[in-house]
């Protein structure tokens, strides 16, 4: 027996020096392993890329066409083009040549809404590009690019967030999705909202700072809330979509004022609502001053342009009667566009929306309008539904490209337990955070309600159309790799406690609890 516990001590001293240099090295091992990581997502990344666009590249000549036009002129006529030219380029789309700096001149129609992706094409293209084929390519090789620089935005803010784990999951994760990667191969202004929602998920990083507490009052602090203002004003300016992600930032900011960490009393709780409703107002002003400086332009232009003071001109109240058409409905509402839908309600008396001035236009709008709300009052439920049933669907980004290269494909059966699991892993990780890291929760917090935004501003009125909700996509796999590193971590902190209470021979309740903690949080205690 003396003999047992004196080879037992050995072992004990061999696996302790073996574990205290572990402690020393291996956070530098970590950041090893990450950046080769990140290196290796990126080279997987790039290889399934080329594989889909090579596969799936395509671009529709009506929609390319009048954007051509527009970025040409950008500078000297910016939201106007050339309709002739859009019929020339629609007609002989093989001789058209590119001109950077185009004549103004002939630039007299005008958009309704979402005048920033021209701009975008603008600072894309070179001079001179001959062929509409050759234009896509040439943009599409680009959008190739961004979609690699969002693997990197991904390990940036797990990294931030979450640690090396998240980071390289999230870098690994949006690697081998596929569905990005469909969206990249086609030229169109749906793909943009997936880098755009990547930046703001950027912008969240440093806003939500892990570091720190609170939120300190001073100028660099407003400065950095200006600047996420300016990014999502560069964000609504491409699409306005993300008008709105600023007010989702509120709650977030607030809950975090007063649930700070070791003052979760009552008492202090109620002393710091008041002072906590001040600060994130001022912050939250900040940020909205920041957008307007993109904001206000457009609205502008639509004034100048439109007669009106919006942000969009653009006629609205016919898309909900169009989603309705996506479902099975009682009404005998059919999705195959616009004319349809037009038909249908001119059937019940609604004036036509086609070929008519403004005032008629407009007229036909409150009719789609008045028409939606008595749908709504006829049969609720039905509306009740079908939100419910797309929104879940949405949460896991539910459509026929859904794919993890090297994982599971939507259909299988590991897909079907995923989109069960998925959305109490999140939930879970993000309690195991709120009671472990309430730092790195917050921004794990903020990241969740802009996912929800930009989910919801769309399943709302229509199903989870995957091009629609694109601005989700990152999201998405940002909280997926969260999560799993949250879990993972968790699972190694369990273990790594009970070899530390083996190795100083307290392998108790209490002091397993406490080297649990200390193993999560990275603390040492050997």
């Amino acid at each position: 027996m003396v003999f047992m516990g004196l080879y037992a001590d050995k072992i004990r001293k061999l696996v302790a020096t073996v574990y205290r240099r572990y402690e020393v090295n291996k956070r530098n091992t970590a950041y090893v392993i990450a950046l080769s990581g990140l290196v290796m997502a990126l080279i997987i990344g790039a290889g399934y890329r080329a594989q889909v666009l090579k596969e799936r590249f395509g671009y529709q000549i009506g929609s390319i066409a009048w954007v051509l036009s527009m970025a040409s002129v950008y500078t000297k006529a910016p939201g106007l083009y050339n309709s002739e030219e859009s019929a020339n380029i629609i007609k002989n789309p093989g001789e058209y040549i590119y001109k950077k700096n185009g004549d103004p001149k002939d630039a007299k129609s005008s958009i309704r809404t979402d005048i920033g992706y021209p701009f975008i094409i603008r600072l894309i293209l070179n001079d001179n590009i001959k062929g509409v084929d050759n234009i896509a390519w040439h943009i599409v090789r680009y959008q190739l690019m961004v979609d690699l620089f969002i693997i990197v935005i991904l390990f940036v803010v797990g990294m931030r967030i979450f640690g090396t784990t998240a980071a390289v999951l999230s870098a690994f994760l949006y690697a081998v999705f596929k569905i990005p990667m469909v969206q990249m191969s086609f030229v169109e202004y749906y793909y943009w909202p997936v880098p755009l929602s990547a930046l703001c998920l950027l912008g969240l990083t440093f806003i939500f700072n892990n570091r720190k507490d609170r939120i300190e009052l001073s100028w660099p602090t407003l400065f950095i809330f200006f600047g996420y203002g300016l990014l999502i004003g560069f964000a609504t300016f491409i699409r306005l979509i993300f008008l709105n992600l600023s007010f989702v930032l509120l709650p977030a900011l607030l809950l975090r004022e007063l649930f700070i960490q070791n003052e979760a009393s009552f008492t202090s709780l109620r002393k710091r609502i008041i002072p906590a409703i001040k600060k994130s107002f001022i912050v939250f002003m900040a940020v909205l001053v920041g957008q307007m400086v993109f904001v206000l332009p457009i609205c502008s232009y639509n004034k100048h342009y439109h007669g009106k003071f919006a942000l969009s001109d653009r006629q609205f109240w016919h898309l909900p009667l169009q989603g309705i058409g996506i479902y099975k409905n009682t009404w005998g509402i059919k999705d195959s566009g616009d004319v349809s839908i037009n038909e249908w309600a001119m059937e019940r008396g609604a004036p036509s929306y086609m070929g008519q001035p403004e005032a008629v236009i407009e007229r036909a709008e409150i009719w789609h309008r008045e028409k939606y709300f008595e749908l709504v009052k006829e049969n609720p439920q039905f509306f009740i539904n079908n939100f419910i049933k797309h929104f879940t669907n949405g949460l896991t980004v539910s459509e026929g490209d859904f794919r993890f290269y090297g994982f599971f494909s939507a259909g299988s059966t590991a897909y079907k337990w995923f989109v069960l699991i998925y959305p109490w892993l999140v939930l879970s990780a993000l309690g195991f955070m709120f009671f472990l890291s309430r730092k790195k929760f917050w921004i794990a917090l903020a990241v969740l309600l802009q996912g929800l935004y930009l989910l919801l501003i769309v399943v709302t009125w229509f199903c989870n159309y995957v091009p629609f909700i694109n601005g989700y996509i990152p999201v998405f796999v940002l909280l997926l790799a969260i999560a799993l590193a949250v879990h993972l971590k968790i699972i190694i902190s369990f273990l790594e406690s009970i070899l530390r209470c083996w190795l100083k021979k307290k392998l108790n309740k209490q002091n397993l609890l406490d080297e649990f903690v200390n193993c999560y949080n990275n603390r040492s205690s050997m």
